[in-house]
């Protein structure tokens, strides 16, 4: 008989690679969900707590800038995740622009269609918007010339 080693513990500090982006993007939906419905008005605190907890997990996983991009059919998502992003200066959430009705006569790319079964499946997408100008040298740095 093998013995089993230290139990792990379920949840942890750092992310665990195995738990993807949707899981804890779900979870944190569902948490922003259960803390603004009537319902559960008695424990909203707590609701509103684990959802920014969830955020945070988020973050860990995708440092960096992030574009979260929410469907029309769930327009009612965007604020609740404007709100609980407020902080981060390096996420900006938005609603899905695009044409539901348009297609394009070009094959779909795998990013594109990556964002649509996220927009369907959970109601927000996660994206990587483009760095923009790069940043010009301080005048301080001109200065020690």
């Amino acid at each position: 008989m093998t013995q089993a080693g230290p139990a792990r513990p379920l949840i942890t500090g750092t992310p665990d690679p195995a738990h993807g982006v949707r899981e804890v993007l779900t979870a944190l939906l569902g948490y922003l969900w259960l803390a603004d419905h009537p319902s559960f008005s008695m424990r909203r605190a707590h609701f509103a707590a684990a959802a920014m907890q969830q955020a945070m997990r988020l973050r860990r996983l995708l440092p960096g800038r992030l574009l979260l991009i929410v469907s029309r059919e769930r327009e009612h998502l965007r604020e609740p995740l404007r709100a609980l992003f407020s902080t981060d200066p390096a996420v900006d959430v938005v609603l899905d622009r695009r044409d539901p009705g348009r297609r394009e006569e070009a094959p779909e790319e795998r990013r594109r269609r990556s964002v649509d079964d996220e927009l369907r499946l959970v109601g927000v997408a996660v994206g990587y918007p483009p760095l923009g100008r790069p940043v010009p040298p301080s005048t301080a740095a001109l200065d020690s010339r």
